[in-house]
């Protein structure tokens, strides 16, 4: 009877131990399981550490290049401003030289018409000067012809 006791507690320990035995197992899957799930979610997590370190790489490089054409687009607006000042600038000078060259035409004009009216009064005196020497000549003409009978009627 005693034997039986025994066997049936050995029999119950022997149950209970593969219980326990299979219930280790499990754990250890479960445990193992788990563990795989955490080595990838460790790796996906240095996998998006890396993805987010190469954003955060391309974000700046990205930012550095915005700040480049920023100053690039500042310069040229400078640039644009220097040019436009310069148009300006020459806008005026030309505008000024214009008015300056239409004064000079204008002052030519009126000299060419005074120069024109001139050159009448110059033809004009001129061609009194002709026939006063025309004239002149006449009298020196009579005049010799007076003289030279005044000298032959002396001589007479």
């Amino acid at each position: 009877r005693e034997l039986a006791s025994v066997q049936k507690q050995v029999t119950h320990l022997t149950a209970q131990r593969e219980e326990l035995d299979s219930s280790v197992a499990s754990l250890k899957r479960e445990l193992q399981d788990k563990g795989d799930r955490i080595v990838r979610y460790v790796e996906e997590q240095a996998g998006i550490k890396a993805e987010l370190a190469a954003a955060k790489q391309e974000a700046t490089r990205a930012g550095n290049r915005l700040d480049d054409l920023q100053k690039e687009k500042t310069d040229l607006l400078e640039k644009l401003r220097e040019k436009t000042v310069a148009e300006a600038v020459t806008n005026l000078k030309m505008s000024k030289l214009q008015s300056d060259v239409d004064m000079l035409e204008d002052k030519v004009k009126a000299q060419a018409k005074e120069l024109q009216e001139k050159e009448g009064l110059l033809s004009s005196a001129t061609n009194d000067m002709l026939e006063m020497q025309k004239k002149l000549t006449l009298l020196d003409c009579e005049h010799r012809s007076m003289v030279a009978q005044v000298s032959r009627s002396q001589i007479a």
